[in-house]
């Protein structure tokens, strides 16, 4: 697994060079900053970006056979020796990426930008389970599902904010009396991350809960479902999984002396 997640940084590394903006300043957050949580990458960022689109109950078991098959060939490609040769590949692909880049030459950094996802097992994955559920989406999500992608393009840490809980809260049309709290309940927050440099995932989370205790029933409801989106999906139990494949659309007609579901 460690070598794995090498083998994806190093690609990953590689294609940021080419695609990268330089950084420029931007202005602090309202609140003491959070601190940084992991980069959420392979299944856990899968499943957070499936999240985020409000998939149907026939979209989430389709998204189940498509992370299946995207955990499958991640496990199939953790052989040592494969690994060694797709992580020598890589090696060789960005020097020549290198290369291309000093020679501004735009063709020939496309094509090693392709070569480079093709090469490394994980991202590779990811493309396919890309294609797979952008076919399974309505057009009401596919504008979803690119605005998380460029979310977790800027910011791949994904944690629950202060900021956004602030956000999602003055959304729901508060009186005066739960403006009142809730401005309350910001400055205290505040001075406690000022006492203690910074917030973390707890202190968070307890803003959160303080906040809702405000909320009538119908607000806490559109609350609780747009702060669950914000969180970082949980950690998944690691069972071995058989994919499923449906090969046949719903609704559509069984074949010919095939026996009915349940038979």
């Amino acid at each position: 697994m460690f070598r794995m997640t090498l083998i994806i940084l190093l690609a990953g590394a590689a294609l940021a060079q080419t695609t990268a903006p330089a950084p420029t300043a931007t202005p602090g957050p309202a609140i003491a900053k959070t601190s940084k949580q992991p980069t959420l990458q392979g299944e856990p960022r899968l499943r957070y970006i499936c999240k985020q689109l409000d998939l149907t109950p026939q979209q989430k078991e389709q998204a189940e056979s498509l992370i299946a098959v995207y955990a499958a060939t991640i496990a199939a490609a953790s052989d040592k020796d494969q690994m060694l040769a797709v992580l020598r590949e890589i090696q060789v692909l960005s020097q020549e990426l290198q290369e291309a880049k000093k020679a501004g030459d735009e063709a020939r950094i496309k094509e090693l930008n392709k070569r480079l996802r093709e090469a490394t097992p994980g991202l590779q994955a990811e493309d396919e389970f890309m294609s797979g559920l952008r076919g399974m989406l309505t057009d009401e999500q596919k504008p979803i599902l690119a605005t998380t992608l460029e979310r977790l393009e800027r910011d791949p840490h994904v944690q629950l904010k202060p900021v956004d809980v602030i956000r999602v809260a003055t959304d729901l049309k508060l009186d005066a009396k739960q403006q009142e709290t809730l401005d309350m309940l910001t400055r205290e927050f505040r001075a406690e991350t000022a006492r203690a440099g910074g917030d973390n995932s707890a202190m968070v989370e307890d803003f959160a809960n303080k906040i809702r205790g405000m909320l009538t029933p119908e607000q806490a409801a559109q609350f609780d479902k747009r702060i669950e989106k914000l969180r970082p999906p949980a950690a998944q139990p690691s069972v071995q999984r058989t994919p499923h494949v449906t090969t046949r659309p719903a609704g559509e007609a069984q074949p010919p002396g095939a026996a009915p579901p349940g038979k």
